[in-house]
């Protein structure tokens, strides 16, 4: 139930209820738990919550121990995320380069993260390119009936908003729409739909999705 919580949250973008369920983690189970990369999924959303969240927290935690190699690497994702909050962009790009290996959800890791990078840099197209990539990876890589979702967001998203920055309002819709179709409701794929849809003078399409993207469904 608390990781469902936790993945809840940040699909819906609960500030306040993901960090309160990450807070929880380490009291609802010991520590010890998460030794040897077991509870290795649980123990990266609280990362991730608090990388999105509270960066500078995230960026206080101490690294896991080196018998813990998943963990290790998703830990060092989640902290290239937080810098990428903080717009540190070289510490994003120390980060990055700590997110090796040939896991599934490493290498989706490891492009988002260069996505990220080329967004601090003003690299919009650039950022759309490497959002498209790992979203194929995510789509060929991590694609399961698991739930909540091996991965955290869709990185579809990502690759809409980098388009949008990049002021190609078409395409930025048209991915857009492609992520809402495997992440239905998604409030800030929503958001990036209705100010793509804006771009594009469609102003009453923008409104129904920007009215969508706040939860009046």
């Amino acid at each position: 139930n608390l990781q469902f919580g936790m993945a809840g949250a940040l699909m819906s973008g609960d500030r306040d209820l993901a960090l309160k369920f990450a807070d929880h983690l380490h009291r609802a189970y010991p520590q010890d738990a998460f030794a040897h990369d077991g509870h290795s999924s649980a123990e990266w959303r609280r990362y991730m919550i608090y990388a999105r969240y509270d960066p500078r927290r995230m960026l206080s935690l101490p690294e896991p121990p080196a018998d813990s190699p998943v963990t290790r690497v998703l830990y060092h994702y989640a902290r290239g995320e937080a810098y990428a909050a903080l717009h540190d962009a070289s510490g994003l790009a120390r980060e990055t380069a700590q997110v090796t290996g040939d896991q599934p959800a490493t290498k989706v890791a490891k492009i988002v993260l260069a996505g990220r990078l080329a967004v601090l840099q003003g690299r919009f197209a650039d950022a759309a390119a490497a959002f498209e990539a790992g979203a194929a990876q995510q789509d060929t890589l991590l694609a399961s009936t698991m739930d909540p979702p091996i991965w955290w967001y869709p990185v579809r998203r990502s690759a809409a908003a980098a388009w949008l920055e990049a002021g190609q309002f078409a395409r930025a819709a048209e991915v857009a729409r492609a992520s809402l179709n495997g992440w239905p409701n998604d409030p800030l794929a929503l958001l990036v739909l209705s100010r793509a849809e804006d771009g594009l003078d469609r102003t009453s399409d923008a409104h129904h999705d920007a009215a969508a993207a706040i939860g009046d469904w």
